[in-house]
This record gives structure tokens, sequence and C-alpha cells, in this order.
């Protein structure tokens, strides 16, 4: 298909052309097209020839029901508060829950199979190992990945304080021995 060959009335996906609306900059093409939920938008031509644009996201905001998602990844349905933003995908929201997201970024970066790194969570009840914060309310929504910076062997699941905290203190345990003593000794 061409988008030569489009025209009002014709369909594409959820969407009718409706008219023709503008020519816009490197003589790209633009139709207003109304989506079969009734909303009326300006479409680029290429995104309906070429089947990038479908509808006006209606399809993907079924998706959400009583404030669920189905996670892409594990199939469940979750809290929306499960998924990270992602304003560019028409739900506003990721595709894969934040503890799929996390396990297939965990799994390349260190080595872990996602069911490895979901045995880890299940093993520490996805709390920080050190301070026992929930990973739920961690800075990424999930618990960081705790590895030997000299050998690169996972250790656990840390909070992003705790890691970052071992991480300053270079892995080194004499000198969190002398940090404890230092504020054990400096307590008011």
């Amino acid at each position: 298909m061409s988008t030569r060959d489009i025209r009002p009335g014709s369909e594409y996906g959820s969407w009718t052309v409706v008219e023709f609306s503008r020519t816009g900059m490197h003589h790209t093409k633009f139709w207003m097209c109304k989506c079969a939920c009734g909303v009326t938008v300006e479409v680029n031509a290429s995104s309906l020839a070429y089947g990038k644009s479908k509808s006006c996201g209606c399809a993907k905001l079924a998706e959400i029901r009583d404030g669920k998602k189905r996670c892409s990844v594990c199939d469940q349905w979750l809290p929306t508060a499960a998924f990270a933003k992602r304003p560019a995908h028409s739900t506003g929201l990721r595709p894969d829950c934040r503890e799929c997201s996390a396990a297939k970024v965990r799994a390349t970066k260190y080595g872990l199979t996602v069911e490895r790194h979901k045995a880890m969570v299940a093993a520490c009840g996805n709390r920080c190992e050190i301070c026992g914060v929930d990973g739920a309310s961690c800075r990424w929504g999930c618990l960081d990945v705790d590895h030997d910076h000299g050998t690169g062997a996972v250790r656990g699941l840390l909070c992003n304080n705790c890691n970052r905290a071992l991480g300053h203190m270079r892995d080194a345990p004499e000198l969190l021995e002398r940090a404890a003593e230092y504020l054990r000794k400096r307590q008011p």
C-alpha cells in the first residue's frame, strides 16, 4: 500500500480516513481520521499506509481494566502501580511489569537468568538484605543486584542506598567496621 492510495473513506485498522488535512515538513502528508471509538485525529499518511498507526490508542487502553494491566512477560493481571511509566506507549505504561523488567535487565547485566533473579527475590522476600526495606519502595521499584566488583560474582539483592554505600566503602569490610565504630563512638 502506498501513501498515494489514501482516500476519504479508506480504512486502516480502526481508522477511517475523513479528509486531507495538510502537508507538513519534507512533504509529509497528514489526513484527518476517525477511530472506531469515535475520536477524530490527524494521522501521518505513511503511518496509515505502512500500518504503524492502527487506532487512537483505545485498543491499548482496553488493556487496562479495573485499575489492572496484563504484563506482557509473566501474563499476570497486576495493579497499574506495578508498571513503570512510559509516556510514548499508548497506555502510558511499560508493557512489562517492574519485576519482569528488572529481571530482564538483571539477567543480561549480571549473567543471571530471569528465573534465578526471581528466585533471589523470593528468597529475600523482596526486601533489602541489609536494611530490610521493601523492594517495591526502592528507587526503580525493585532491588539492585549487589555484586563483587573484583570478580563480578553476584552476592545478593540490596536497596539502592545500601548497594551504593557498599560501593562507596569500596566493598571493604574493614572500612565498614571502622565506619560502624565511628558512629557508635559519636552517638549522642
